[in-house]
């Protein structure tokens, strides 16, 4: 997100989900502009693509829609967009979500805490990743069940110590940016060696490889 610019968002979500999630956005206009907003799970996708926001918040279990579908549909249709859900604490839903490209995840219970919406859209609309506290456990679980990328010994032992840097930071939630600041490295060196761990892992996402880094024991 720019310095100087606020966020543009659109929230997508049942009516006391999106009361509560604009009225914690709202309050700071400094930092985050609600441009568009709906409870109508049809015009979901299409608000977003016509209103091009920095980041977007989709409740996945509002009427009227596929969540999971329609994560995907946003980041092939508006891949520039970081995608914010909001799922219940079972881990299922959350975590075919992350998979399908959203970068941040909350419960339903996070959007009673106005700086817990805000912290979440913060995080993604900085290129972040962030997964709810009550949902870590059950969604590497659920990531875990269905998929997570097996490479062989060989080709975790061939990431570099900064890539094993990088990966034990991104795994534990760490933004692009503080990533940076915490190696003194640029933001664009944190996104090539994010892209190398990426493919050497064989993981498709960054939700994929925090998966292997906290199965395999490299975020410590």
């Amino acid at each position: 997100m720019g310095d100087s610019n606020p966020a543009l968002i659109v929230v997508m979500a049942e009516r006391s989900l999106l009361r509560a999630v604009e009225g914690a956005l709202t309050t700071h206009p400094e930092f985050f502009q609600v441009v568009a907003s709906t409870s109508e799970g049809a015009q979901a996708v299409g608000l977003v693509t016509a209103s091009d926001p920095d980041v977007a918040v989709l409740d996945l279990e509002m009427p009227g829609i596929c969540g999971v579908a329609a994560v995907r549909d946003l980041r092939g249709k508006a891949p520039h967009t970081a995608v914010v859900v909001i799922a219940g604490k079972k881990g299922e839903s959350a975590a075919e979500a992350m998979r399908a490209g959203a970068a941040v995840h909350l419960t339903r219970r996070d959007t009673r805490e106005p700086a817990r919406v805000r912290a979440a859209v913060y995080v993604a609309g900085d290129g972040g990743r962030m997964v709810a506290p009550d949902g870590v456990a059950s969604l590497v679980s659920a990531i875990g069940r269905s998929g997570v990328p097996d490479k062989p010994p060989s080709a975790r032992r061939a990431l570099t110590p900064r890539e094993r840097e990088v990966l034990a930071l991104m795994a534990n939630g760490g933004t692009n940016r503080q990533i940076a600041a915490r190696l003194e490295i640029s933001e664009q060196s944190v996104k090539n060696h994010i892209s190398n761990l990426l493919r050497k892992l064989g993981a498709r996402n960054r939700t994929e490889a925090a998966a292997v880094a906290r199965r395999d024991g490299l975020t410590d």
